[in-house]
C-alpha cells in the first residue's frame, strides 16, 4: 500500500470517527431532552413523546419495506429507534394480536 492510499484511509477513519461522535452526541441530546420533557410535562407530553417514537419507527419500517433488499442501513435505524424508545419511555408491553 502506498503512502497516498494510507493517508486516504486515515482520512476516512477520521471522518467516520467524527460521524460516530456526532451521531452519539445527537442521540444523547434527544434522549435527555425527551426524558426531561416527559418528566416535566406530565402524561400528555409523555404520550406525545411516545407517539413520536411510534411514528419514527413506522417511517423506518415503511422505508425498509419499500426499499426491500436496497434498504441498507434502514433496518439498523429501526433497531436504534427502538433502543432509544426503551431508554426514554422504558420497556413497553408487546402489542396484543387482534
Amino acid at each position: 500500500m502506498d503512502d497516498e492510499t494510507k493517508r486516504d484511509i486515515q482520512q476516512l477513519r477520521r471522518e467516520l470517527e467524527n460521524l460516530f461522535a456526532e451521531n452519539l452526541a445527537t442521540q444523547a441530546i434527544v434522549v435527555k431532552l425527551a426524558k426531561q420533557l416527559s418528566a416535566a410535562g406530565g402524561a400528555e407530553t409523555a404520550g406525545a413523546i411516545s407517539q413520536a417514537f411510534d411514528e419514527a419507527a413506522d417511517f423506518a419500517e415503511h422505508v425498509s419495506i419499500v426499499q426491500g433488499r436496497r434498504a441498507g442501513h434502514v433496518p439498523e435505524t429501526l433497531r436504534i429507534i427502538e433502543q432509544l424508545r426503551m431508554v426514554v419511555c422504558g420497556p413497553s408491553e408487546p402489542k396484543k394480536e387482534v
